[in-house]
C-alpha cells in the first residue's frame, strides 16, 4: 500500500476509532463529500420532493383541521410512500457504497492516487452485490427483530457486510461469516461506537433540520391560534431539500467510523498474514539467495 496521511490498518480503542474518523473526514472532506454528493444528489433531491408531496396533503388537512377545531388525519398516498421508501433505500446504499469504495481506494492506492471516476466505477461494479446483500440482511434482521435481542445481536456484526464485500471481495456466505469473525469479543465496543456516532450525527443534523422544524412550527402555531393557514410549498420544498441532503450526507461520518472499526478489528489478521507471507517468501527463495 502507498503511504497515506491516515493509516487505517492499526488496532484502535474506542476513542482512537472516533478520532481517526474525524481526522479522515477533516482531511478528505472536500473530495469525499463532493464525490458522494455528485453521484447521489439526484436521488436525494427526488426523495426530498417526494417527501413534500407525501406530507403536503396530510399537513394541509391537519392544520386546517386545527383552524376549524376539527383535526383530521389524511389517508396517506401509498404509491408515493412506497416510491419514497425505495428511493431512500437506494440513496442510502449509494452513500454507503461510495464512502466505502473511496476509503478502500484511499487505503490501497494512497491519498490522491485515484479519481472520482475510479470511485464511481468501483461502486458500479459492486452495486448489484451491495444491493442484494443488504436486502437479505434487512429481511433477516427485520424478522429477527421480532424477537428483539436476536435482531440486535445480528444487526451489529452485519453492519460490516458491505465493507467486507468491497475490501475482501467475498461471496455472501463468506461475507456473512467474516462479519461475525471480525467482531468476536468486540460486539459491545462496536455497539457503543454505533450509538455514539448516531448521537453525534443527530446533533449535527439539527443544523439542517432546524429551518424545516421552525417553519412547520410557525405554521402550526398560526393555525392553532386562529390565523389564516397557508403553506408556501416552495419554501417547504427548499427546507426539505436542505434537511434531506444535509442529513443524508452526514451518514458519510457513520460509514467512515464503521470502516475505521473494520480495519481496526482486522489489523491483527492482516499483520499475521503479512508475516506468514514473508516467511513463505523466504522458504520459497533459492538457498544461494539467502546469503
Amino acid at each position: 500500500m502507498n503511504n497515506t496521511d491516515v493509516d487505517f490498518n492499526l488496532k484502535r480503542d474506542f476513542s482512537d476509532v472516533i478520532n481517526v474518523t474525524f481526522s479522515f473526514i477533516k482531511q478528505e472532506f472536500k473530495t469525499l463529500i463532493s464525490t458522494v454528493a455528485l453521484y447521489t444528489i439526484i436521488p436525494l433531491l427526488g426523495s426530498a420532493v417526494l417527501s413534500v408531496f407525501y406530507t403536503k396533503d396530510t399537513w394541509t388537512a391537519y392544520f386546517q383541521g386545527i383552524f376549524t377545531n376539527a383535526p383530521v388525519v389524511e389517508t396517506p398516498n401509498f404509491t408515493v410512500l412506497i416510491l419514497m421508501i425505495v428511493i431512500n433505500f437506494i440513496s442510502t446504499l449509494m452513500i454507503m457504497g461510495l464512502t466505502y469504495e473511496y476509503i478502500n481506494l484511499y487505503n490501497t492506492r494512497g491519498k490522491g492516487n485515484f479519481t472520482r471516476a475510479d470511485v464511481a466505477n468501483a461502486f458500479v461494479k459492486d452495486f448489484l452485490k451491495i444491493l442484494g446483500y443488504n436486502i437479505i440482511v434487512f429481511i433477516v434482521v427485520t424478522l429477527a427483530s421480532l424477537l428483539i435481542i436476536p435482531g440486535i445481536y445480528l444487526a451489529v456484526p452485519l453492519t460490516f457486510i458491505t465493507i467486507v464485500l468491497i475490501v475482501e471481495n467475498r461471496g455472501f456466505s463468506g461475507s456473512w461469516r467474516r462479519c461475525f469473525e471480525i467482531i468476536k469479543n468486540n460486539w459491545w465496543l462496536t455497539l457503543a461506537l454505533i450509538i455514539v456516532t448516531y448521537i453525534i450525527i443527530y446533533m449535527l443534523g439539527m443544523v439542517f433540520n432546524l429551518p424545516l422544524g421552525i417553519y412547520s412550527g410557525i405554521k402550526g402555531f398560526t393555525a392553532a391560534t386562529g390565523g389564516n393557514f397557508e403553506m408556501d410549498y416552495v419554501v417547504l420544498t427548499l427546507f426539505t431539500i436542505l434537511s434531506t441532503v444535509g442529513s443524508s450526507l452526514l451518514m458519510v461520518l457513520f460509514y467512515t467510523m464503521l470502516a475505521a472499526q473494520y480495519y481496526s478489528l482486522n489489523s491483527d489478521k492482516t499483520k499475521a498474514s503479512s508475516i506468514l507471507d514473508r516467511i513463505n517468501e523466504i522458504e520459497d527463495r533459492p538457498v544461494e539467495d539467502s546469503f
